[in-house]
């Protein structure tokens, strides 16, 4: 479309790598990029074997690219068709895309999201975010964190190599790394701009405006990518922990009056039945913060989060 419209934009094959994770892995493999162990399945019967020959723990995510939406850890056997319950029912929310489900190694460590800018076809690094995950075994983001520190020379090197291997042409993108004992390792990759969530932190954080880029890059001029300050900018994701019916939500004034606090949205009406992940119900609220380190906007965050009351109530059985 991109071409049509006579503007620059995501080549053709990095579109195809964005939405389908089994393609960009092989484009990553290609380029001696990743963990060679992987499968994709359709049954799972095959599910069961494909893990048996990777070894345990494995991850199982949908074919189609969800993000963290439909990624469970499997720690053994016994969790896998549970596993493979919640990652199936992630790929049918999406109608009209190839199915199937990815088995690969899962890979524990810190989790961090390199923010791309492309022109043509050479790759920026201008920010990280480093995303807490939770709630084991559904992987479900917690909390995103950008600070004001350079990214690493090494992530830097391995986020552009990975880009030009799914073959980013114009715009922004992000690679996904976990870095575990043995390096780091990519586990997600496309080329598109980021949430409006995402997006607003790399702004709070570094004053540059990714979509803004993207735009400006997309008209065929040179986007700003020199940051306009240095401080940290945090979004807490609060989750319901039980099965009940959202009776009462509020949070302490006080905190939304600190220096620190950006803004705070619910994202369940009251009188919502709502569940822990991975249910879609599950998240409660969101909220933003600041601090001049990253230190000290988790713990901003943390105040915010200790604002919060809400009242779930439980369901009676049904029948009754």
């Amino acid at each position: 479309m991109a071409r049509q419209l006579g503007i620059n934009g995501p080549s053709e094959r990095s579109a195809q790598a964005s939405t389908q994770w089994p393609t960009a892995r092989q484009l990553l493999l290609a380029a001696g990029i990743g963990d060679p162990r992987l499968a994709h399945v359709e049954t799972l019967p095959e599910a069961v074997v494909a893990a048996a020959g990777i070894g345990y723990p494995v991850l199982l995510r949908p074919a189609v690219n969800l993000g963290y939406h439909g990624q469970v850890c499997v720690l053994d056997r016994s969790g896998l068709q549970t596993a493979w319950a919640a990652a199936s029912q992630a790929a049918r929310e999406v109608p009209g895309r190839p199915g199937g489900i990815v088995v690969e190694p899962y890979h524990p460590g810190s989790r961090i999201s390199l923010q791309t800018m492309t022109t043509d076809g050479r790759s920026t690094v201008v920010a990280a975010v480093h995303t807490s995950v939770g709630t084991f075994p559904p992987l479900v983001p917690q909390r995103h964190t950008v600070g004001p520190e350079p990214v690493e020379p090494e992530l830097a090197a391995l986020a552009t190599q990975a880009m030009a291997a799914i073959g980013a042409a114009d715009g922004a993108g992000h690679v996904d790394v976990v870095l575990t004992p043995s390096g780091p390792e990519v586990v997600d990759i496309a080329a598109t701009v980021p949430s409006a969530r995402l997006t607003e932190l790399v702004r709070l954080a570094t004053g540059i405006d990714l979509v803004l880029a993207a735009v400006t890059i997309a008209a065929g001029h040179r986007a700003l990518l020199t940051p306009a300050h240095t401080r940290s900018a945090c979004e807490e994701l609060v989750h319901a922990e039980t099965v009940g019916r959202l009776e009462r939500r509020q949070i302490d004034l006080t905190a939304v009056e600190a220096d620190w606090f950006v803004a705070w949205a619910w994202e369940q009406p009251l009188g919502t039945d709502v569940a822990p992940p991975p249910a879609h119900s599950s998240l409660l609220a969101r909220c933003t913060v600041t601090g001049p380190t990253l230190q000290a906007c988790r713990a901003n965050a943390r105040h915010a989060r200790e604002a919060l009351a809400v009242t779930i109530a439980p369901q009676a059985p049904a029948g009754r």
